[in-house]
């Protein structure tokens, strides 16, 4: 009687982690309720593990549940106060919600567990100039660079002197990481400035290099850790993987799978930022090699040519 206490006590989580949180069994795309209804189950199973109960809010946060997903965080967070990913997790969704107090106070916890990761300097530097505190991201901007982010600090301060009206202190910052890396935020960014000192034509030409609305993100291994949660994230990787192997007519397969998800030719937003759709070219080159003249090879050229537009 003793034992099947303990085993009992053993299966429940600790007062104040609450129900688990069940989202997203019901939604129409039915491989993916599958996925979440699959890590439900195994949550139910082991509801003391912390690192089950976080990988059901990395489940929910790349498949567009952030509610699901933050409540989820915070209780894994509640079985494992020492784990960094839980509150650096909520602080990117609060983020991208645009809730920056709340985003940078959860980064402050996480950043008091495992203050040596540069990304999260940059996040915080990022998140407190939209807060319209940019001499503290300022800072922030110095640890991440002292932490070996050097090129994205210097781009960062320049954010961080144009959020202060410094224009001609942060054009040179935001025009070298605007050459380095030639993403249409740093362009506009650098147009921005330049427009503040005066220097019209330059301006022009920087924003119109800006005109692509693709969203910027600093590199962040840990965060990219999600993805292998996201819907038709193993499917593509597999797809790569076989193309790069020399099977072009297997990857074709299951890229064809994938347009059945993405019928309209474009991926999910989340999805095409951490794939890196683009490099689909190399699919409607296998398909070249296979049959050149075919029918496969010029569908699949046109529909990767949609999907990297």
């Amino acid at each position: 009687m003793l034992a099947v206490a303990l085993m009992a006590a053993c299966s429940r989580p600790p007062a104040g982690v609450g129900e688990l949180v069940v989202a997203g069994i019901d939604l129409p795309d039915r491989e993916l309720a599958a996925h979440l209804a699959d890590i439900i189950e195994s949550n139910r199973a082991m509801p003391t593990a912390a690192a089950m109960r976080g990988r059901l809010g990395m489940a929910y946060d790349v498949n567009g549940l952030p509610d699901a997903a933050l409540a989820s965080y915070a209780q894994a967070a509640e079985l494992d106060g020492d784990d960094f990913r839980w509150p650096y997790f909520s602080a990117r969704l609060l983020a991208q919600a645009g809730r920056w107090r709340e985003a940078l106070a959860a980064l402050d916890q996480a950043l008091a567990i495992d203050a040596d990761y540069a990304p999260a300097w940059l996040w915080r530097g990022s998140w407190l100039v939209q807060a319209q505190r940019p001499a503290e991201a300022l800072a922030a901007f110095e640890e991440a660079e002292r932490l070996g982010a050097e090129a994205e600090a210097r781009f960062g301060r320049g954010l961080a002197w144009l959020a202060q009206g410094n224009a001609a202190a942060a054009v040179p910052a935001l025009q070298a990481f605007a050459a380095s890396t030639n993403h249409p935020f740093a362009h506009r960014m650098l147009g921005r400035a330049l427009l503040a000192i005066g220097r019209e034509d330059e301006a022009r030409l920087a924003l119109a290099r800006g005109r692509a609305p693709e969203a910027f993100n600093w590199p962040d291994p840990r965060a990219a850790e999600r993805r292998s949660h996201m819907r038709g994230y193993a499917a593509f990787a597999s797809a790569q993987a076989l193309s790069a192997e020399g099977e072009p007519a297997r990857a074709l397969a299951v890229f064809e799978r994938l347009r059945g998800i993405y019928p309209t030719g474009r991926p999910a937003p989340r999805l095409k930022s951490a794939l890196g759709w683009r490099s689909v070219r190399c699919l409607a080159h296998g398909s070249v090699y296979t049959n050149p003249h075919g029918d496969s090879a010029r569908s699949c050229r046109n529909r990767c040519q949609t999907a990297t537009e």
